[in-house]
């Protein structure tokens, strides 16, 4: 009863599309649940030879999946929090948009990125609000540990750099360029041969949305 568009708007995505003259199928470029790809090496290393072929244009500027709107209901519904956020949505339809809850639903997905865990790395992820305690608890108990922080000047985060058994990946305080760096930022981590990922939790606000709902279905705990 519905059907999904993409509306990608990088320029070689759109000068493919433009030289296909036809609809394009579009899946994502990566394995169902785990870490999407943000560069032509994460493809390569996700895929490997089931593709035949892989463009590569840089990598990708939001860093995150795309926003996906309902637009069968009024007002407007995000099914998937993404890069444009539900205030840039409104001013731009000059009315208001809601947005789903992200806990997971009976019944088929309405959208891409609904099941309960989804974008997750391989290492188990858990995101903390006492990030910095969790970190030394885990040193503590011999584990190896990789850390996703926006405060990596806070001296508990300096005290706990000595270690030989933790790797701290300095993260933005901007949402977008936070987002940017992401799951590049997992892809990495996820070859170090850690025990666990920590991540700082997110803010819970609009243009931290889409970031959340990422890490909560990534995180194992």
């Amino acid at each position: 009863d519905t059907v999904a568009l993409r509306c990608p708007g990088h320029p070689l995505t759109r000068l493919l599309l433009e030289t296909l003259g036809a609809p394009l199928a579009a899946p994502s470029a990566n394995r169902s649940l785990s870490v999407s790809p943000t560069t032509a090496a994460h493809v390569l290393d996700g895929l490997g030879q089931r593709v035949d072929l892989i463009l590569a244009a840089g990598p990708c500027a939001h860093g995150i999946e795309s926003t996906v709107v309902d637009c069968t209901v009024d007002p407007p519904l995000i099914l998937r929090p993404g890069p444009v956020t539900a205030r840039r949505l409104a001013e731009a339809l000059g009315a208001p948009v809601t947005a789903e809850s992200t806990e997971p639903r009976a019944g088929p997905a309405r959208s891409p990125g609904r099941l309960a865990r989804h974008y997750a790395p391989r290492t188990p992820l858990e995101l903390s609000v006492g990030a910095a305690d969790r970190v030394a608890a885990l040193l503590a108990a011999g584990r190896r540990v990789g850390w996703l922080t926006t405060a990596a000047d806070a001296p508990a985060t300096r005290r706990l750099a000595a270690s030989r058994d933790l790797v701290i990946v300095p993260m933005p305080g901007e949402p977008d360029a936070y987002a940017a760096m992401l799951y590049a930022a997992l892809h990495a981590l996820d070859k170090r041969d850690l025990a666990a990922i920590v991540v700082d939790a997110p803010p819970d606000t609009d243009d931290w949305r889409a970031i959340r709902d990422r890490l909560s279905r990534a995180a194992t705990t």
